[in-house]
């Protein structure tokens, strides 16, 4: 049996593998891998959840005025499937190196 990359503590999952950040091959349920757990009925991702996302997938990266504006815009039209792959995109961007 091939031990899973995923522990689950609680509602939070912690990523033990190199590659957190695999392509996605499903429609996305959560933010972060593994993109099937949805989200506890008590918790679904509010558009501050969104923002700090998208953030944290940018950080490092000098914004414009415009870039605030879009990403004012993703927020108010973003939902998890497509922030998810949004995110995921951007991340394997980074890892990927330069162009």
């Amino acid at each position: 049996m091939t031990p899973t990359p995923y522990r689950q503590i609680g509602d939070i999952c912690q990523i033990d593998i190199v590659d957190p950040w695999p392509p996605i091959d499903i429609v996305p349920r959560h933010l972060y891998p593994p993109y099937t757990q949805h989200y506890p009925a008590y918790h679904q991702p509010r558009r501050e959840d969104l923002r700090v996302a998208l953030e944290n997938a940018l950080g490092g990266l000098p914004l414009g005025e415009f870039d605030q504006k879009l990403i004012e815009l993703l927020i108010l039209w973003g939902d998890v499937p497509t922030f998810a792959g949004l995110l995921s995109w951007l991340h394997r961007a980074r890892r990927a190196g330069p162009l």
